[in-house]
Order: C-alpha cells, then sequence, then structure tokens
C-alpha cells in the first residue's frame, strides 16, 4: 500500500496542533511537580509524556524536510526557516 504523505499546510496545521498540546502539557508537568515534588509517579508519567511528543515532533520536523525538498532556485535560509516553525516556534509566517 502505497503511503500518502502529509501536505506542507498539513504539517503547519498539525504542528500548530502539537505545540498548543506540548504548552498545555508543560503546564501540567509544571503543576504536578509543584504539588506532589520530583519523586513522584505523577512527575515522571507527565515529564515523560512531554519528552515523546518532543520527539515526535522532531520526526515530523524531518519528515517534512524528506518529503517536500526545498527546490533549486528558493531562498533556502528563508525557507528552511519557515518550515521550522512548522513544529518549533511562535511566528505564523
Amino acid at each position: 500500500m502505497k503511503r500518502t504523505p502529509l501536505t506542507q499546510e498539513e504539517h503547519q496545521q498539525l504542528g500548530a496542533e502539537l505545540k498548543a498540546i506540548r504548552s498545555r502539557l508543560q503546564e501540567i508537568w509544571t503543576d504536578l511537580s509543584t504539588r506532589y515534588g520530583r519523586g513522584k509517579q505523577t512527575y515522571r508519567y507527565s515529564a515523560r509524556a512531554v519528552d515523546a511528543l518532543d520527539h515526535l515532533r522532531c520526526e515530523l520536523d524531518s519528515i517534512v524536510f524528506q518529503d517536500h525538498p526545498i527546490p533549486p532556485g528558493t531562498d533556502y535560509e528563508t525557507e528552511r526557516k519557515r518550515r521550522i516553525n512548522y513544529y518549533y516556534g511562535s511566528e505564523n509566517l
């Protein structure tokens, strides 16, 4: 079965959703750390959730460049920064 990669627009939309989810997970992690301390399972599980999401974002960031190479003649740095922003950063380019 042939796979259908995400379009750049889908990467951009998914990236925005994952950034929002990560922000909320970070808030939960911080709150649980404050309320229960770092020695509790709640802290470790919430830290793992943030870490797993970061790994997913990193993998998707690599995939967007593999599936959609930057065409010759394009300003490489501008396009690279725009694509990195899909999963990292807060700018809407």
